[in-house]
């Protein structure tokens, strides 16, 4: 059985999703939880195999839940389950380690294949959340990650130094990251790379 618990803060979801779960023989559900307060607490508690987090909550949202959870548990497997398609959340969700991306407006028989890949440790996004990475990081040449990072970090006024110490990286390395962002970009200087990238809604404004 796949140990099946819950994250959301709308308790007629979370009705729906505990029915769900129970209709299909493979899954057990063994917990909810109406928002991210007390999360860790409460996966150490049920000790699912599969979480379904929403991503926005009241107070802390389902990122940065997120976030927190896979500092404390690094193998915990977690699907998104949301009604947002925003690029931004998709890509942090993804590079904080979530195993899949699912749209509450999918079906049962999505719900049940998305927990059971991701139970198995393999990732769920679907074809429409693919389309939406291919599309937006396709609009600027498809960027990589370190690079949607350090466009991130440029946006919200950070300087050269600033970048390295956070990312981790060299200072010659953050320029030249720079340079190849202002290259798939097709523009000179970053005010001009920001504001592009706020347009095509890459980075948060």
């Amino acid at each position: 059985m796949i140990r099946v618990a819950i994250i959301d803060d709308h308790a007629i979801v979370r009705m729906g999703l505990k029915y769900a779960i129970g209709r299909d023989g493979e899954l057990d559900f063994v917990g909810e939880l109406a928002n991210g307060d007390g999360a860790i607490d409460f996966v150490r508690e049920v000790k699912p195999d599969v979480l379904l987090l929403d991503v926005y909550m009241p107070g802390s949202n389902g990122v940065t839940v997120l976030g927190e959870l896979m500092h404390e548990f690094p193998d915990l497997k977690v699907l998104m389950l949301t009604t947002s398609s925003s690029f931004l959340d998709v890509y942090h969700s993804l590079k904080k380690g979530a195993r899949g991306y699912l749209m509450k407006d999918r079906d049962s028989d999505d719900l049940y294949n998305a927990i059971k890949i991701v139970a198995k440790g393999d990732k769920y996004i679907p074809q429409s959340v693919k389309e939406l990475l291919a599309m937006k990081t396709g609009s600027v040449g498809t960027l990589t990650r370190r690079e949607l990072d350090v466009l991130e970090m440029m946006a919200h006024g950070s300087d050269n130094e600033s970048i390295a110490y956070e990312l981790d990286m060299t200072m010659s390395g953050v320029k030249q990251h720079i340079r190849h962002i202002f290259a798939k970009l097709e523009v000179t200087d970053r005010i001009s790379a920001v504001l592009k990238a706020v347009d095509l809604g890459i980075v948060s404004k």
